[in-house]
Formats: C-alpha cells, structure tokens, sequence
C-alpha cells in the first residue's frame, strides 16, 4: 500500500528527471559562447538595485512602490524582493507586470518581451502642483 508521502516523492522524482531532460536539450541548442556563461539566479532585489544604481536612482529617491492593489516603502519591498529568485531570461513571466516604483522624477516599470523581463525606468518631467480638480480644458486634446 502507498502511502502519500512515497506518492509525492514519487511525482517529484518523475518532475525532476523531467526537468533535467529539458535542460539537456536546450543545453544541446545553446552556441558554445552561451554554454560558457553561467546563469545565475539573482534575486529581484539584486535586479533592482542593479538598475537603480546604473539610473543614478537613490533609495531615498524613492516615494513609493506598488501594485494594483498595493502600495509600500522601498524597504519593506526590498525586503519582500530579497526572497525572490527568478530567471529574468526568456520563459514565462515572473514578475507582476503592475509593479512599480515611483519616484518625484522617474517611475519604474516592468518590462517584457517573450518572457525576458526587466526594469524599465522613465524619467518624468517637472511635476506640476497638485489641483483640487480638472476641467474640460484639461481632459480634451483640441479644448
């Protein structure tokens, strides 16, 4: 009789073969320049601020981050980043395309393109004063 145990142990050795055989193969298509680089998992923290330092961007730089339905510091992002480790190469996507860091001067996006992601950073103009509200002439384009 089988227990669960030996039943789940089971389908993670079938998935694991299953996992090798698919890394030989793609093994087998890569050129010999692509076999000589290592791929290193790095965490989306690492990727992070890799991309705000080569921007010139500061923690401090930063308002906000969020999501659809969420908004937090930088740090405690960070440290929600920090457990994460994806392959930013080509496959499926990872990372929530609503991510963002916001900044007074620049926002950060994700960015994607047949499974490689990235960050993205946009830098923004001169913020205008907040209003209390918009009128006509500001939502139509020829008002």
């Amino acid at each position: 009789m089988k227990t669960k145990n030996s039943s789940v142990r089971a389908r993670r050795a079938l998935l694991a073969v299953a996992r090798a055989d698919a890394n030989m193969v793609l093994d087998e298509l890569r050129t010999p320049a692509q076999k000589k680089q290592k791929y290193e998992p790095a965490t989306l923290c690492d990727e992070t601020m890799e991309t705000m330092h080569a921007s010139g961007i500061a923690l401090e730089d930063v308002l906000y981050v969020e999501t659809t339905h969420h908004r937090c510091t930088i740090d405690q992002f960070l440290d929600v980043a920090s457990t994460i480790v994806y392959n930013s190469g080509h496959g499926l996507r990872e990372i929530s395309a609503s991510l963002r860091i916001v900044g007074e001067t620049f926002i950060m996006v994700r960015n994607e393109y047949d499974g490689a992601e990235w960050w993205e950073v946009h830098q923004l103009g001169c913020h205008k004063p907040w209003t209390d509200c918009i009128d006509r002439r500001d939502v139509l384009q020829n008002y």
